[in-house]
């Protein structure tokens, strides 16, 4: 009797020196989501508040929203520590650092903008409600979470349809059928992806009062929440 064996799924192992192209061939939209996070850092991010990026993995976009609000402190948390190391080493920024924690647990305080892009679905249910009471909690008056994320579609058919163009688009830029299968079968069981409506529900549960999706491609969601008004 033969048989395979799944790897479990780490973003350690070396993958910090590719994740950046990684991505990019695996996340629709992935540079979009990027440069759409900087325009809207600048209703909240105020001068002298805090901005966090969890799961910062290389610090490309904590290095960026740094840039771009010098009155701001930056402070991106990943955990893996060979994240960390070369986020840290490649972006040297007076008001950025970079920390190696448990991003579900981290402790937010005087925050106005918030960033946590395809890191909830790694989460478990109970991880998932601390992570977004403590962003709540840790966030200003008009401040604002912004996530991007892979959600669930409603029904079957359209998760057969989104799996297929997503397969498709892999391929197109230059992953391999082998690539695609062996990190889908890695994570199974790990990524735990939700509809957008179980989602806006633990947004709002979690105390944030407007949740706005604000770009979708097929089921690929980025979504701002905000709590409350300044």
């Amino acid at each position: 009797m033969t048989g395979t064996t799944r790897a479990p799924w780490s973003w350690d192992g070396g993958l910090a020196e590719t994740f950046d192209d990684h991505v990019r061939a695996s996340i629709p939209l992935y540079e979009q989501a990027q440069w759409l996070t900087l325009e809207l850092s600048d209703e909240f991010a105020v001068p002298g508040s805090m901005i966090y990026d969890l799961g910062s993995s290389t610090g490309g976009l904590s290095a960026d929203l740094a840039t771009r609000h010098p009155r701001c402190e930056v402070v991106g948390v990943d955990s893996e520590p060979q994240m960390t190391a070369a986020a840290t080493a490649a972006h040297v920024r007076a008001n950025l650092r970079f920390e190696t924690a448990d991003v579900a647990a981290t402790h937010l305080t005087d925050a106005g903008f918030v960033v946590a892009h395809h890191l909830l679905p790694f989460l478990t249910r109970v991880e998932r409600a601390v992570a977004l009471t403590a962003v709540a909690g840790g966030l200003v008056d008009g401040g604002a979470l912004l996530i991007a994320e892979k959600t669930l579609p409603d029904t079957a058919a359209a998760q057969a349809r989104a799996a297929t163009v997503l397969t498709g688009y892999k391929l197109a830029r230059g992953l391999s059928a082998a690539q695609i299968v062996a990190k889908e079968r890695a994570l199974r069981g790990v990524m735990l992806p939700r509809t957008i409506a179980h989602l806006e529900g633990e947004l709002q549960a979690a105390g944030f009062t407007e949740t706005t999706t604000v770009m979708t491609w097929m089921n690929w969601t980025m979504i701002l929440a905000v709590k409350g008004t300044r």
